[in-house]
């Protein structure tokens, strides 16, 4: 491998980046990211992340909220869902963001 990308977001921003990140490792938030061809056509890439060298790295989460979180932390075994969710959404700031949530 020759190089180690990180990828914050749930877009991979990178031109021709399957070329480009062949040989490398993708270090990113997301495993299923949005790729775009076009303006209007984009979807949730279903083999963009190789997990026999690729990783996710979670976003990083504020020290008040994982307080919060830890403080109503249970057993696992007395857990009937585990789910976490950080990201972005369809109203977001962003106007790159808000046209690929809305069209995938």
């Amino acid at each position: 491998f020759d190089h180690v990308f990180l990828f914050g977001a749930s877009a991979w921003q990178l031109p021709r980046w399957r070329r480009q990140l062949a040989n490398s490792i993708v270090l990113a938030v997301e495993s299923r990211p949005i790729e775009c061809s076009g303006p209007d056509l984009c979807w949730h890439c279903a083999d963009c992340f190789q997990t026999w060298k690729d990783l996710v790295v979670p976003p990083v989460t504020p020290l008040t909220i994982t307080r919060s979180l830890l403080a109503y932390s249970r057993p696992v075994k007395d857990r009937t869902l585990v789910m976490s969710w950080h990201g972005q959404h369809a109203n977001a700031s962003d106007p790159e963001v808000r046209r690929a949530y809305r069209i995938t």
